[in-house]
């Protein structure tokens, strides 16, 4: 899977692209989204794919774009994986 680095997309049912993304019909509120994004950390087909983000942010953060309403949850959360 390509991944383009510069969006951030946090709006439910984005797509495979936007691991920061919620399922189509998800509702939660933030405490859920953090939830969501910890089991998805923990989860081996995740982890790989938020470390790399992560990554990304630590090298690129100013060139990337956050949209949705969790957008600064995901930003936190990026800015945790590589401090």
């Amino acid at each position: 899977m390509f991944y383009d680095f510069s969006t951030i997309s946090t709006d439910p049912g984005a797509g495979e692209g936007h691991p920061f993304s919620p399922p189509q019909d998800w509702e939660g509120d933030e405490s859920a989204y953090r939830a969501l994004m910890r089991e998805r950390y923990r989860s081996l087909e995740y982890r790989t794919v938020l470390l790399a983000w992560g990554k990304a942010y630590a090298r690129e953060n100013a060139n990337m774009h956050f949209e949705g309403a969790w957008s600064a949850q995901a930003e936190e959360i990026l800015a945790h994986l590589y401090p």
